[in-house]
């Protein structure tokens, strides 16, 4: 007759095993339609549960060899689109991000200041990038940060544009003094006059 223990343990190991393939589906879903894309909305990656559950699922397997549990570990966690993979993805973007906003592609970067006390800040890389950093806010103190894209017009144009907000800086004579000419309507950078920093 077989040990009641060894049948729960079994069962256990059964439906963590159809939780962490229910989970891997799912989190390789999202990522293939963040994918192809990437401005859609909907839901976010599980991170590190599949990882937990696969730790689980490997600690009830009876198996003497700690060596044999310690290669499974690593072949789920590289199944499961939570773990390994959305790490290694991350690391990436962020070092490719790094890499892109750092000075050496830096194109200019003006301040302004609303009447608020609001200290703005855009930064214009040669990718097209543009950050705007908002600081010093009114209560609750909150800062914010904004990438989009932006491009340079002639005479001395400058358009900015973060998702559906677009802006147009136009340069005072040769000051190196910008304007808001003209915006969507927003109170992001009402008032602001920019000058290069």
């Amino acid at each position: 007759m077989p040990n009641p223990l060894d049948i729960a343990r079994y069962i256990i190991i059964i439906v963590l095993s159809l939780l962490w393939l229910f989970i891997a589906i799912v989190n390789w879903r999202i990522a293939w339609r963040q994918w192809k894309q990437p401005n859609a909305k909907g839901p976010s990656i599980v991170p590190l549960f599949g990882a937990l559950l696969a730790w689980g699922i490997l600690a009830l397997i009876p198996v003497s060899n700690y060596h044999s549990r310690i290669r499974w570990v690593w072949i789920l966690w590289l199944l499961e689109y939570g773990s390994l993979p959305y790490f290694i993805s991350a690391v990436l973007y962020l070092t490719h991000e790094a890499w892109i906003h750092n000075p050496l592609f830096l194109v200019m970067t003006l301040h302004g200041n609303k009447a608020n006390g609001t200290q703005c800040l855009l930064t214009f890389y040669r990718n097209g990038d543009c950050i705007l950093k908002q600081t010093k806010m009114p209560p609750p103190h909150v800062e914010l940060s904004l990438k989009g894209k932006w491009r340079q017009e002639p005479p001395k144009t400058l358009i900015v544009i973060f998702a559906t907000l677009e802006f147009l800086l136009e340069e005072i004579e040769t000051t190196g003094r910008y304007q808001l000419s003209t915006a969507s309507d927003s109170k992001l950078l009402e008032g602001v006059q920019f000058s290069v920093k």
